[in-house]
């Protein structure tokens, strides 16, 4: 099984395919490495494409420690990611949580980026207090189904969510395929990444000043 080790040690599940300009997908909260497998059947043709789990997300490591997670170490996962596998540059791919990752890639690691796609990026960035506190709310309550029910009851529940709906209903076999890959993560590095990652990240607005200077091609 390929494993990449993070700079604090954690393993990393990744696989590679094709050859030419490296590519790195990073996935959403939901998602995992298999997410991007329509993705890099398609780019493999051209680019050498990488996926990976990130950690919490099996067959990646799940540590038990609250701080080993988080957006920073979320970035620099995808940097130790290139290190080992001697990627000098890359096009830097995220969806959602994934998409923040890969925002904040281009931000502190430029140099590392040929360019970044930003995909369904924003969840919590209201800045009114009262619908980030909302924003909060629901990941504290997100993390505490997590932590109280197996991934078999809480990744299904997960995949129900009403923002998932529409998926459900226009895709009913890649919805089905979706919330069985969810039951199979892990329920305590869901609630990690929620508690850690997703209620602690900075928003957009946030991160106005760094974002007027960025300067890698970007795509939202």
């Amino acid at each position: 099984m390929p494993t990449i080790a993070a700079h604090d040690g954690t393993k990393l599940y990744y696989e590679e395919v094709g050859a030419g300009s490296p590519v790195v997908f990073v996935h959403e909260f939901a998602g995992d490495y298999r997410t991007w497998e329509p993705q890099l059947r398609y780019f493999a043709r051209s680019h050498r494409c990488m996926t990976y789990s990130q950690r919490g997300y099996p067959p990646s490591e799940v540590p038990n420690e609250p701080d080993r997670y988080g957006q920073d170490i979320a970035r620099d996962d995808v940097i130790a990611l290139m290190d080992a596998l001697k990627i000098k540059k890359a096009h830097v791919v995220g969806h959602s949580m994934g998409a923040y990752t890969a925002l904040h890639v281009g931000m502190r690691y430029p140099e590392r980026c040929l360019s970044v796609v930003a995909a369904g990026c924003g969840w919590g960035s209201n800045p009114d207090p009262a619908k980030r506190d909302a924003m909060k709310a629901m990941a504290a309550d997100a993390a505490k189904m997590f932590l109280e029910h197996p991934i078999e009851i809480s990744g299904a529940n997960y995949a129900d969510a009403p923002m998932r709906q529409s998926f459900k209903h226009r895709d009913p076999r890649g919805w089905e395929e979706f919330r069985r890959m969810m039951t199979e993560h892990s329920a305590h590095g869901h609630a990690m990444t929620m508690l850690n990652l997703q209620a602690k990240r900075p928003t957009l607005w946030e991160m106005e000043a760094e974002l007027k200077r960025f300067s890698v091609p970007l795509l939202v």
